[in-house]
């Protein structure tokens, strides 16, 4: 599930009346709640510095649990390729599922030769031409910019799975892939994609 905070924390999954003041008989794993904010996206807030501290946060994640494929979405695209640069030696793959502008971010030679050490995958739906303006071209802009940034790692030496849905016979996805009707099939692509990828490479 993908959720944009636009209101206090607590307030959203009625953990408790106020932010950090959870309700007396709230259900909620309040020990638990700082990983939990973890997985929100607290880059709607324009006050954070630059560095976004969840790339520092996906990169500790991954190590605190022995390793990961991490997996990011929308906004959040590129987080899993910004959390391997903070430091890649847990993230075992990467899943990018669209994004209307990230892949349009310059990395350095440097950073590129460190991402072509890990699997990526990068994974488009449907209909972004047929979308009214200004979204169709810009859906259609931003995944020219993923398989040129695909291409890239590529040249450098990594393992890059870029996938247009339609171009394998997989029609009428949504941006929210995890809601759509056929959301079992897609996960299956994911899976599959980390058992040949992530796991047997590790082998």
């Amino acid at each position: 599930m993908h959720f944009r905070i636009r209101t206090p924390i607590c307030y959203r999954p009625h953990i408790g009346p106020k932010f950090g003041t959870p309700f007396a008989d709230t259900q909620f794993p309040v020990d638990a709640v700082a990983e939990f904010y973890k997985m929100w996206i607290p880059d709607l807030n324009s006050a954070l510095p630059p560095d976004n501290p969840s790339y520092a946060d996906l990169a500790a994640l991954a190590q605190k649990v022995g390793g990961a494929v991490l997996m990011g979405h929308s906004e959040s695209f590129m987080f899993p390729e910004r959390a391997a640069l903070v430091d890649p030696a847990d993230v075992k793959g990467v899943i990018s599922l669209e994004s209307g502008y990230a892949c349009a971010t310059t990395f350095t030679d440097q950073q590129r030769a460190t991402l072509a050490k890990i699997p990526i995958l990068i994974v488009f739906s449907d209909h972004h031409a047929d979308a009214p303006e200004p979204f169709g071209s810009r859906w259609t802009t931003s995944m020219g910019q993923c398989r040129d940034f695909a291409a890239s790692i590529q040249q450098a030496g990594g393992d890059v799975t870029f996938l247009h849905l339609p171009e394998i016979g997989i029609h009428g996805n949504t941006h929210m892939f995890m809601l759509d009707k056929n959301n079992l099939q897609i996960a299956d692509l994911l899976l599959d994609w980390i058992d040949t990828h992530v796991e047997h490479a590790a082998k």
